[in-house]
């Protein structure tokens, strides 16, 4: 589904917002308009960041609808101890390291710093609301890095973009892409599974996966490590010896969109798996 030109033009003022100055809300700005009050930081948030963008609501019909329907629900205050408290997190011992070209790291975010959190909520019209979340302390999370470009990170956004393919996960599961093995580790967790497989074509990667998180997968005996490359791996056909198929080979849903097109051709060699793909809902906007 297309989104709406409202939609667009709110799209194009977070990004900006999230490119250039994700930072520019914080805790002296949130308490001058609560006066404190911990309860009123979800409404103070979108008042600022619809301020911040141009978007005054006393201005105009227009703007003053568009703040309701759109900045309102699209912030959302989130509990940092929610995601402290994640499974994968808490086995894994996280120290910065390198190997090769991949190096990880312990990133952050500051108090009341602005991120995507999870998929945007898309409505039948064309509608479709970008989700915005917030902690209102600092929140370090493991980051991966590639020659210095930033690849594949364990936020609050991964981890909710991921519940729904991790809950329809059993049977022999396929998965393309490692990363930090978020999937891979969330769903040998469950009893429904009996293995997991991980394509990944870089060899660096799957070595600081073995040396940094595999030994601490409880369940490492469903795991299964192949290197190859994706397409050639479909192409081949052993994509018909799995019961759930997950493909995340992309950064964001800008570079997803031919991946995505051509993961989903290769269903037809396996047309009763269930087939799952990260951001999905996101990269469909692209479409």
């Amino acid at each position: 589904m297309k989104m709406n030109e409202t939609s667009y033009k709110v799209f194009c003022l977070v990004a900006r917002y999230l490119n250039n100055a994700p930072c520019a809300i914080n805790k002296e700005l949130i308490d001058m308009v609560t006066g404190g009050d911990k309860d009123s930081e979800e409404r103070a948030f979108s008042a600022l960041l619809a301020e911040l963008l141009g978007v005054d609501s006393t201005r105009s019909q227009e703007e003053k609808q568009m703040f309701r329907e759109y900045f309102l629900p699209m912030v959302k205050k989130l509990n940092p101890e929610e995601y402290e408290a994640n499974a994968y997190l808490k086995a894994i011992p996280f120290k910065e390291g390198k190997i090769g070209a991949w190096e990880i790291k312990l990133d952050k975010y500051s108090a009341y710093e602005g991120f995507v959190y999870d998929n945007p909520t898309v409505y039948f019209d064309g509608k479709v609301v970008p989700r915005i979340g917030f902690f209102d302390r600092e929140y370090s999370y493991p980051a991966i890095y590639e020659n210095g470009r930033e690849w594949m990170l364990i936020t609050p956004n991964e981890i909710r973009t991921m519940a729904s393919p991790v809950s329809r996960a059993k049977g022999r599961v396929l998965t393309f892409g490692l990363g930090l093995g978020y999937y891979a580790f969330s769903v040998s967790e469950k009893s429904e599974v009996e293995t997991v497989t991980i394509v990944e074509r870089d060899g660096n990667a799957i070595e600081l996966f073995k040396e940094i998180i595999l030994p601490y997968v409880k369940n490492k005996n469903k795991i299964n490590i192949v290197k190859s490359d994706a397409f050639e791996y479909m192409e081949s056909g052993k994509t018909r010896d799995f019961d759930t198929i997950f493909v995340d080979l992309w950064h964001d849903p800008s570079d997803g969109v031919e991946l995505y097109k051509k993961a989903k051709s290769y269903e037809r060699m396996n047309p009763e798996a269930c087939y799952d793909y990260w951001i999905e809902d996101s990269i469909k906007l692209y479409l």
